[in-house]
């Protein structure tokens, strides 16, 4: 559901390698006890052949207070990865007859902008034009409170649109919601026995359903975020308002087991499948790519609160992965790239782990709210505990690793930033932005 900045999923260029047949799990191994000892990275991966397990690793804990072990049964809010389900099952009420690619949102919430013009095809491919509504600074005030399914769609409604329908695609979560609304109207159910009716139940998904207020009892897993020296607890979304765009619950066996039946006709008929895949400026239908190399593979990212996702299939190898995070200050991309690496036999380099203590003098001195006219948004840095936190505009803090006395990293989501006197570089994604601190501050 939220997003870091800009953080831009790249997991390598088309090179040809050869594949390994032999997952070499003590390498993999050594990363998550590396990840482990430095408290960089907490959740649980599947690697999945065929449908059967090549490498599975849980660490960290799935309750820090009371020191209650994350395992391979653990269970995650897996946020953004629930668009795959939502999608699945609107192409499913194609596959039925019961809509249209082309039918029109004004069909059912004509209250919405552009409704006349806006197709299904324009929600499931990110091209509507509505505005991503959890991107206003004023979600984070009301994301943990009860809200009504009226209340989000006047929310979603006040916005004006970001473009025409149709002309260009921007990812929006508000898109998603409005599909698993549309996805109810048209059942006459509600998400939750859909998706229990037409996934989980069909393929024995055990631990996968609609979220609700976590509970350890079911093996569900709290969320964290790093700060002043440790994983402290992350508040908990309300999961009445992500819905269809981020509600669902499951664990890494259930997500691969899940991908491993989609890409094999599981749970589409070809004609819907292909074009679930079809991409229009990198967006498919609940999907986009993530290539490794010469291999060509499709997946989904997710983040809600301090939990954090990243899943792909790899089809010419029936190769599933995914992992599940619920606490970290490393990238999943990194973590992806060590699998997929260590699946294909190819080299690589195990992270070293160094921080510099700058005096809190120093990180006072950083402190101010920057920007520049390259971003939409600006970036806050404050000095807490001794350590520099930074927060770009209606997006949750993240904490600053100190490198040297003037560069300082989050890992996670690959962000280094230079410190100058009034102004800061910020690299990210291969972008060089230079920012500058605002007068005042």
């Amino acid at each position: 559901m939220k997003h870091i900045l800009s953080l831009i999923v790249l997991l390598g260029l088309a090179l040809s390698v050869q594949s390994q047949p032999i997952f070499n799990a003590p390498k993999a191994d050594s990363l998550f006890q590396l990840l482990q000892e430095n408290q960089r990275w907490m959740g649980a991966v599947s690697v999945q052949k065929n449908g059967e397990p090549v490498y599975q690793k849980a660490i960290g804990w799935a309750d820090v207070e009371n020191r209650v072990p994350i395992t391979m049964q653990s269970r995650f809010r897996i946020g953004s990865q629930t668009k795959t389900f939502t999608a699945v099952m609107i192409l499913q009420l194609v596959q039925e007859n019961k809509l249209k690619m082309d039918d029109l949102l004004s069909q059912f919430f004509p209250e919405i902008p552009n409704a006349e013009q806006i197709k299904m095809a324009h929600l499931l491919r990110h091209r509507s034009g509505i505005y991503n509504f959890t991107n206003d600074p004023e979600y984070l005030s009301y994301h943990t409170n009860p809200i009504t399914k009226h209340e989000i769609l006047k929310k979603i409604a006040a916005y004006q649109p970001v473009f025409e329908p149709g002309s260009k695609a921007e990812y929006s979560n508000s898109n998603y919601i409005l599909l698993g609304y549309i996805l109810e109207a048209i059942t006459g159910k509600d998400y939750a026995d859909n998706l229990k009716a037409r996934i989980t139940e069909p393929l024995g998904l055990e631990n996968t359903n609609y979220g609700g207020k976590i509970d350890p009892e079911a093996s569900e897993a709290y969320s964290y975020k790093w700060e002043g020296g440790g994983f402290v607890p992350e508040a908990e979304t309300n999961m009445q308002i992500p819905h269809g765009a981020g509600a669902v619950v499951s664990t890494v066996g259930d997500i691969t087991l899940f991908l491993e039946a989609l890409f094999n006709g599981g749970l589409l008929a070809e004609e819907q499948f292909a074009g679930m895949i079809r991409l229009e400026e990198d967006f498919g239908c609940g999907l986009f790519e993530m290539p490794f190399y010469s291999h060509e593979g499709m997946g989904h990212t997710g983040a809600i609160d301090g939990f954090s996702s990243m899943m792909a299939y790899y089809p010419e190898q029936h190769l599933a992965v995914s992992m599940l995070s619920n606490g970290s200050r490393f990238s999943n991309n990194e973590v992806m790239i060590a699998l997929l690496s260590t699946y294909f036999g190819m080299a690589y380099e195990l992270p070293e782990f160094t921080e510099v203590q700058v005096s809190k003098e120093v990180l006072q001195r950083y402190e101010g709210v920057y920007a520049s006219p390259l971003l939409p948004i600006k970036l806050s840095i404050r000095e807490l505990n001794g350590q520099l936190e930074g927060q770009g505009s209606g997006q949750p803090a993240f904490p600053l690793e100190s490198k040297n006395d003037s560069t300082f990293t989050f890992d996670m989501a690959g962000i280094r930033i230079l410190f100058h006197s009034d102004s800061l570089t910020l690299y990210q994604g291969g972008m060089t932005i230079p920012m500058a601190r605002e007068k005042g501050e």
